[in-house]
């Protein structure tokens, strides 16, 4: 188990990126469900930091960061989800600063 914080932005980018896998086994399925659940917004946090979306953006007042505890198998699952936006060359700019972070999570 590995604790890293995350801020709103790269919650929802992370979201987005394991997303991107929309089967596999029941144990991969199982893990993508449960992270994607601990990353969404709770009603008191989409309250206080006043987050809301207009079309496809997402808005939001503060950046506040939030600790997680992920799983060896749920960071084995996020770096599949990575090679595969990598390997369909989705990789934008706006995510390089948070994919390194995410290669620390490797590292530890």
């Amino acid at each position: 188990m590995i604790r890293v914080k995350f801020d709103i932005p790269e919650r929802i980018m992370l979201a987005d990126i394991v997303s991107i896998k929309q089967q596999g086994n029941r144990i991969e399925m199982s893990l993508i469900y449960s992270l994607l659940k601990e990353l969404d917004f709770s009603p008191e946090e989409v309250e206080q930091h006043n987050i809301r979306t207009e079309g496809l953006i997402y808005k939001f007042q503060s950046n506040e960061e939030k600790d997680f505890d992920l799983s060896d198998q749920q960071i084995d699952i996020i770096y599949e989800c990575i090679s595969i936006i990598d390997g369909r060359n989705e990789v934008t700019s706006q995510m390089i600063p948070f994919l390194d972070k995410l290669d620390t999570l490797k590292q530890k």
